[in-house]
This record gives C-alpha cells, sequence and structure tokens, in this order.
C-alpha cells in the first residue's frame, strides 16, 4: 500500500469509528435468556419493562425500575396458547386513573392459525392482575391482534386488525372498541395490512389511529383515521408513499403525542427506495407538515419505528438500519423538534438484523431515553442514553 492509500484507510477508519460511538449505558436485564418481546411503558412516577418468558412454559411478566435496575418480576399472565411473535405480541397500558392493562395474542387452540385479543387488568400498581378474557366479539379462526390501545373518555379504546371477514374473500379490517359493560364494536377501514401493527394517540377529545392500509391494487401506505368533535371520519393517507407489495411488510406505523404535538413515524420501500420517515402535526393532527426523512440509506435501512415524546415541543425517534456486508444491524435515535429540527443520529447499539430481534421499543424516563430489544438466545437487551446527548 502506498502511504496515501494507508492515510486514507486510517481516516476512514477513524471516521467509522467517531461515527459509531455511542453514549448509551447497558441496564441489566432480569430475564431469561430465552425471553422475548420486551417493552417498556412509563406509569405515574415508574419505568416497567415488560417480555415473555417461554421457559418452562409461557408467562408475560412484568418488572419495575428500582433506582439503577429492574426489580423481582410479577407475573401478568401464564396463557397456555400464547401466540406471541416478533411483529405481534401484546402491550402495558395505563389510563389516567391508575388502571393498568395488558393485551396478548392468544390462540384459539394448539395448531390453529386463529387467535383472539386476550385482555388483562390490574387496580393495584400492577402488582396483581384479573383477566377479562377476549374483546373480539366473534369467535372466527382468524386473525386478531396488532392493537393500540388509548385512554377514550377516562376508559380504554382498543384498536385492532380483525381477519373475520377474510372467511367470505374480504380483507383484514380495523376495528375499535371501547371496554364498558355495553360495548359495542365500530368498523373503521374495510381493507387493511394484514400484519402491520396499529398505533393510537388522544389529543384532548380527539383520536387518532395510524396503521398500513392496503388498496385494491395492494398499494400498502400508512393511513390515519381520526375521531373528531365525537364523529368518526373516513380514513385518509398519512403520506401517499405508493409503495406497492403482494405481500405483508409486517413494519407498522408509531406514534407518540404530548399536548397539540403529534409524531408519526414509519417505514417504506415504495419504488425500491427503503426510507424511515415521520410526519409532525401542531394542531393536534387536524393536519401534519410535510414527511421528513429520518434515514435515507437505502438498500440498510429496516424501519422497526419506535417514537416518544420528551414533552411539547421535542421528541425521539429510533429506528433500525444494516450494518454493510454483516448480519448485524444498528439501533440509532435521534431528537425532532415540534418545527421539524433534527438532531444528529445517536447510535444505541449494535443489534441482530434478523426479525427475531423484534420491534425496539423507545421510552423517554426522568432524563434518560431507554431502550429495550430481543437478541436471539441471549434474551432481553436494555440501554439508556442521557437527553442531553441527543
Amino acid at each position: 500500500l502506498t502511504k496515501l492509500q494507508i492515510m486514507a484507510k486510517t481516516i476512514f477508519g477513524l471516521l467509522f469509528l467517531i461515527a459509531n460511538i455511542t453514549w448509551a449505558n447497558q441496564v441489566e436485564s432480569p430475564a431469561g435468556k430465552r425471553a422475548k418481546s420486551s417493552g417498556l411503558e412509563v406509569i405515574g412516577d415508574n419505568l416497567y419493562l415488560f417480555w415473555v418468558e417461554q421457559s418452562p412454559s409461557p408467562q408475560i411478566l412484568i418488572s419495575r425500575l428500582d433506582k439503577t435496575r429492574f426489580a423481582k418480576p410479577n407475573i401478568v399472565a401464564q396463557p397456555s396458547n400464547l401466540a406471541s411473535n416478533w411483529a405481534d405480541s401484546g402491550r402495558l397500558f395505563s389510563l389516567s386513573n391508575g388502571e393498568a392493562y395488558y393485551w396478548w395474542p392468544e390462540k384459539m387452540s394448539p395448531g390453529e392459525n386463529g387467535y383472539n385479543l386476550m385482555l388483562t387488568k390490574s387496580i393495584d400498581q400492577l402488582k396483581t392482575w384479573h383477566p377479562l378474557g377476549k374483546i373480539n366479539q366473534d369467535s372466527s379462526a382468524t386473525e386478531h391482534g396488532f392493537a393500540s390501545l388509548v385512554e377514550d373518555g377516562g376508559r380504554l379504546r382498543i384498536a385492532c386488525v380483525d381477519g373475520r371477514d377474510t372467511l367470505q374473500g374480504g380483507a383484514s379490517a380495523l376495528r375499535s372498541v371501547i371496554l364498558s359493560e355495553n360495548q359495542s364494536e365500530e368498523l373503521l377501514d374495510t381493507r387493511v395490512c394484514d400484519c402491520c401493527g396499529t398505533s393510537a394517540v388522544a389529543v384532548k377529545d380527539n383520536i387518532l389511529i395510524f396503521y398500513r392500509g392496503r388498496s385494491s391494487e395492494d398499494q400498502r401506505d400508512i393511513q390515519i383515521v381520526k375521531r373528531i368533535d365525537r364523529k368518526w371520519r373516513a380514513p385518509t393517507s398519512l403520506n401517499v408513499d405508493k409503495w406497492k407489495l403482494s405481500g405483508c411488510p409486517m413494519n407498522g406505523p408509531h406514534a407518540s403525542s404530548r399536548g397539540n404535538f403529534v409524531i408519526a413515524g414509519w417505514f417504506t420501500k415504495a419504488f425500491d427506495k427503503s426510507l424511515t420517515k415521520i410526519k409532525i402535526s401542531n394542531d393536534g393532527g387536524l393536519s401534519f407538515q410535510r414527511p421528513i426523512v429520518i434515514d435515507d440509506s437505502k438498500d440498510l435501512n429496516l424501519g422497526r419505528v419506535g417514537t416518544d415524546m420528551i414533552n411539547e415541543k421535542e421528541a425521539v425517534v429510533s429506528w433500525v438500519r444494516l450494518i454493510p456486508e454483516t448480519e448485524r444491524a444498528q439501533l440509532l435515535a435521534r431528537k425532532v423538534s415540534s418545527e421539524g429540527k433534527l438532531g444528529n443520529p445517536v447510535v444505541v447499539s449494535e443489534i441482530s438484523s434478523s426479525k427475531a430481534s423484534g420491534f425496539p421499543m423507545t421510552k423517554v424516563f426522568k432524563d434518560e431515553v431507554y431502550f429495550t430489544w430481543t437478541e436471539p438466545n441471549a434474551g432481553i437487551k436494555i440501554e439508556k442514553i442521557p437527553l442531553t446527548k441527543f
């Protein structure tokens, strides 16, 4: 090698090293090495970690952060026919009155593809849980999952992808229900992507539900359905990417809100360009600004977007990007202002690029941002980064 070539390689190596510096600190995980499907939720003044243990039998567990480490976990549920997978695994949610809920997908019987959306409730700070049974009101052996939970007038609203119409040649639909004694389902969209997650936020009395649509020509762009002034509006495109795909990408949107600031992030591969994008609203979701590309690394971008609010003017968005010529990926994050200003990308960690790593979850707690994901054969990973580093 010539001196010039050696100098060029040295400079490139230093630039690569600088670009991959991480400010993250690992948090010890209370989960086993076969654990999967982790998530985070802030309830009151506490941060909770939840996950699925697979051995010796399926269990959904939850643990509270006690200073710098997570405490001994409590059992949320022990479903014998848990249908949890990398893309559809269940979530924790709480109402402002302190009630906590957890949903998960459960097979109707061993070996069947159909599964129900199950729900359980806690009223004692997540110490004990009381099963509420299945939420879907039909018993068809089809999909009922990819749910999102949101508070609606002090009660729990659930939106999910529902496959009952596929038995008659129809498509998967978006349905919603409020948990009550006289609950009745509402059909919000008759044709949606079968295997992409949904995300819902409440802004005052209005509800916004984000999901991946599916046109008759298999265009799979992100849709939004809004309930404004107590009335559901017709679904509209959050952004017209024109991504056509014969199968489901299993890569749904994620949204967060604080005050009138709403942020929604998603992945698209329209025209063979892999992009992670966001859109911002400052009027509670009535209108959205132009899309902002978070990562345009093209063939390296995997999406799997996460979002959370820092305050009423700032948010954090996370996504996954492949590391070239390896089987690994990076989890990255950056700050976004309500005006659309982007902070520098921050490397959270190197992670598995396989689907088994799931959808990393991002949660702001006090003056730090926490991240969790599954590392195949190693269990649940948790990292935290000070907000000052974004």
